[in-house]
């Protein structure tokens, strides 16, 4: 996200750990709030070797 400065990404993203972003999503939806796309931030580098979306499916399941 380059074409963003840092804070801008900051205010429309998730942010935190798996149990942060779970609690961001919960309180969204309890809020009525519909969400369309999920923008975790800081953003996982693709050659990190990690699984995101497994892992966060994973970790926020176990936390709803």
């Amino acid at each position: 996200m380059r074409f963003l400065s840092a804070r801008a990404a900051d205010e429309f993203a998730l942010f935190g750990s798996f149990g942060d972003i779970t609690e961001q999503l919960r309180n969204m939806l309890e809020a009525g709030i519909p969400v369309g796309t999920v923008l975790p931030r800081p953003m996982v580098l693709p050659d990190t070797g990690v699984d995101y979306v497994e892992d966060f499916a994973s970790n926020a399941t176990a936390n709803w």
